[in-house]
């Protein structure tokens, strides 16, 4: 009996015609039906030395930017036991500032902060394992003898199905990036007779905007996700310290928090918060919203994103709506993101910071994810 497909096929050779492959999608449905997946090359710039400023508008695209592809290339130097440091070579970028077409900052850090932990911790960069660079193939290690590395990773805008896609069709006001560099012996040590350059490849991932109706759009279009990195402003200098670290006011819905604990020498250590730590808790508003150990938030953090944990980092996700415990991806719906005012207050709380010994001043940064919903809650996309 001949199957569907082979029946099909002979009654389109009998009127004289072959099935169509390329014929648009119904009338009406979700904006990815319509829209593809596209991409084009945005920046490539070689022979940056380290300490210098990249700063270049990106090109405009026939569609709506989802993320920003970046691989950086480190090669020509002359070292000796050249290794990365703590946070290199991930560091070779001081900061990042991505603002959209209208100046709005939209993702701001450093570079170990937007590149390594976003990249880890945001579901927006692969699934379990494979969002954390380190995995991906076209990871180099720093080389030795000559300080060259290569590493990929994204600068991340949508979140799921389209939703937070920047608008980036107008050629008179596109998206600009601008990556400021680190001095060489903070992303490498070694003796560094002569630094390599770095090359920097920019690649802009997009949805089309779909032919059979220019007019759609992705949904509640208009909406971004943000990330800006803050300082904490309560000062841990003692052993077995009791404090109650106070975030910036935030406002909007939040997906993410990533804390960074570093020592008064800036590496980031668990010493802060180390393993076997009885309670550290978050609240919202004078109200505890999680109590636990640390060592079961550390789990957890396993549980959801399936890498290993950067020493000195402690996160929060509100991103497992639909996977429940795991793990956090782009498969998502947001009815779990915490929904704050610029009044909320925030608050990461233990009666025993440093009860293991740390050199000078803890400094205490924190990577905070935020949805702009153009209609007001994150989740009316879902109406589209």
């Amino acid at each position: 009996m001949a199957s569907p497909l082979q029946t099909a096929s002979a009654q389109d050779q009998r009127v004289g015609r072959q099935p169509q492959t390329t014929e648009a999608p119904a009338a009406g449905g979700p904006f990815l039906r319509h829209s593809r997946e596209s991409k084009i090359a945005g920046i490539n710039q070689s022979g940056t030395a380290f300490g210098s400023l990249i700063n270049l508008p990106l090109k405009a695209v026939p569609g709506y930017l989802r993320f920003l592809d970046v691989e950086v290339i480190a090669s020509g130097g002359t070292t000796t036991t050249a290794a990365a440091q703590a946070d290199g070579p991930y560091n070779v970028y001081q900061t990042i500032l991505f603002k959209d077409a209208f100046g709005q900052p939209i993702i701001q850090g450093g570079g170990y902060e937007i590149l390594k932990l976003v990249a880890m911790y945001s579901g927006q960069h692969g699934f379990y394992n494979t969002s954390d660079p380190a995995n991906l193939p076209s990871w180099s290690a720093v080389a030795a003898g000559t300080g060259a590395f290569t590493f990929r990773s994204r600068i991340p805008l949508e979140l799921f199905d389209g939703f937070c896609a920047i608008a980036g069709a107008n050629a008179s006001a596109v998206p600009s990036l601008s990556l400021t560099l680190n001095a060489a012996a903070t992303v490498l040590s070694g003796t560094l007779t002569t630094p390599p350059t770095i090359q920097t490849i920019v690649e802009e991932a997009y949805y089309a905007v779909p032919l059979d109706d220019p007019n759609m759009a992705p949904p509640d279009n208009g909406s971004s996700h943000q990330w800006s990195q803050m300082t904490l402003a309560t000062q841990l200098t003692g052993t077995n310290q009791a404090a109650r670290l106070q975030l910036p006011p935030l406002g909007s819905y939040v997906t993410t928090l990533i804390f960074v604990f570093r020592d008064g020498n800036g590496a980031r250590t668990d010493n802060i918060l180390p393993a076997g730590t009885s309670s550290v808790e978050l609240w919202v508003d004078g109200v505890p919203l999680l109590i636990e150990t640390r060592d079961a938030r550390v789990d957890l953090m396993y549980q959801l994103f399936g890498v290993t944990r950067p020493a000195g980092v402690l996160v929060y996700s509100f991103r497992a709506g639909v996977a429940n415990f795991g793990p956090v991806s782009s498969i998502d719906n947001g009815d779990l993101f915490l929904p704050t005012t610029p009044g909320t207050q925030v608050e990461l709380v233990s009666a025993a910071w440093g009860n293991t010994s740390y050199t000078g001043t803890a400094t205490v940064t924190v990577l905070v994810g935020r949805v702009y919903a153009a209609g007001g809650i994150p989740y009316t996309h879902l109406a589209d």
